[in-house]
């Protein structure tokens, strides 16, 4: 399925997999839920097959989400294009590129061609909202709960905060916006006024009424889609599982020519 994907779209899947997480979730589909061990072992066993199958050039590229430090990045340094960490605080994140880079030692992996991404949530404040209003009627957390666990405040707060993410070692963000997604406003004035503050590589935006180069037609400039590691790092963020891609320009709606996908893992 995921070949045929990725032929279907010109070469834009980027496929995701995790080890599983959430035990009521499998259990309400009615799926086995084992130990980690043996959920690890599993995901091992997949991403060989997908490798051993998945042989043309470009291959797909295979993220590896989850966090764990003597399992998942393992599997991260041995098979994977792009790794998905579940991190708000710097610290932790240095933590565990730390022992990437040492899985990656050991398996003869180089490190730098690792995708280092962050699956972060955001809390943009509107100008002149406080905190605690926006998270109003979100149940029995405390404000410092919400600040330990999210990137929150206004948009120079915000980008102050990704700053010190990537000096941690992360080059890419998947964000979930946790305000003003209904009606658009938190990815408009994140558009608008946090991703002007990074320099990036321009890249088409391909998923808005972009036809593809089809038999005959002239090569589109997304014929090809960028693979994980190349070009220089880009600001990008998913928004609750849809692709999202942010250049200079402040269009959105849509991957950077490519699809992608995560899972997390333990």
């Amino acid at each position: 399925m995921a070949a045929t994907v990725d032929a279907a779209s010109g070469g834009r899947l980027e496929l995701g997999l995790g080890a599983g997480w959430y035990e009521a979730e499998a259990r309400a589909f009615g799926y086995p839920f084992p130990s980690a061990a043996a959920r690890i072992a599993r995901l091992d066993e997949t991403l060989r097959i997908l490798r051993a199958r998945h042989t043309a050039s470009p291959r797909i590229p295979l993220w590896v989400g989850g966090g764990g430090e003597r399992g998942t990045l393992r599997l991260v340094a041995r098979h994977a294009d792009a790794c998905n960490l579940i991190a708000h605080d710097p610290a932790t994140v240095a933590r565990k590129l730390a022992v990437l880079r040492q899985h990656c030692a050991r398996e003869g992996r180089d490190y730098a061609a690792i995708r280092k991404s962050v699956h972060a949530f955001v809390i943009l404040l509107a100008p002149g909202e406080e905190l605690d209003a926006a998270t109003r009627g979100r149940g029995p957390v405390g404000l410092e709960a919400v600040r330990r666990s999210n990137l929150t405040g206004t948009p120079a707060e915000v980008a102050a905060q990704l700053r010190a993410l990537l000096a941690a070692g992360a080059d890419y963000f998947i964000l979930y916006f946790r305000t003003g997604l209904a009606d658009g406003s938190a990815l408009r004035r994140f558009a608008a006024e946090v991703m002007p503050q990074f320099a990036t590589t321009e890249v088409p935006d391909c998923a808005v009424g972009t036809a593809h180069a089809g038999p005959g037609d002239p090569p589109s400039p997304c014929s090809r889609a960028p693979r994980a590691g190349d070009g220089e790092p880009q600001l990008h963020k998913v928004v609750k599982g849809t692709p999202q891609s942010h250049g200079l320009s402040q269009s959105h709606q849509g991957p950077p020519s490519r699809a992608c996908g995560t899972a997390q893992g333990g």
